[in-house]
């Protein structure tokens, strides 16, 4: 499985626009536009799993929930359209709890939060029609 590490853009005149940055010595992130949202929209998850020569270990790691998840995806979506972007909007939006109704539920606190609206704005763009490129 992979697992990508994100990290926000640096403001403009603060850092060089790479696609990924040393967050720590020994690790980078990957540099993405309103990465903000996730580090205020998460939960929680453990997990463990066997480490070389058999070692056991447990972390907890945060994870983006619903809202930072949707609002990611929708930018992703408006920058560069690819088929799995919208696949994943469409599970997003068709498994979470009980489905629509519940995302929106979960939404509705945060529709004035600029990561958030730039997302969903782009994800009507494209799913503004069943024959639009996000559905078909």
């Amino acid at each position: 499985m992979g697992v990508d590490f994100l990290t926000p853009k640096p403001e403009k005149g603060k850092g060089r626009k790479h696609r990924h940055r040393l967050v720590q010595p020994d690790l980078r992130a990957r540099t993405l536009e309103g990465a903000e949202i996730a580090l205020k929209h998460n939960w929680e998850c453990s997990l463990s799993g066997i480490l070389p020569e058999d070692g056991g270990t447990t972390v907890t790691l945060r994870v983006a929930d619903i809202v930072s998840s949707l609002a990611l995806k929708g930018i992703a979506l408006g920058e560069r359209y690819a088929e799995k972007d919208a696949y994943d909007i469409y599970v997003l939006l068709s498994y979470y709890r009980d489905g629509p109704r519940d995302v929106r539920d979960e939404l509705k606190p945060y529709l004035s939060d600029k990561f958030l609206q730039k997302g969903l704005s782009s994800i009507e763009s494209r799913f503004r029609s069943p024959e639009a490129e996000g559905p078909s």
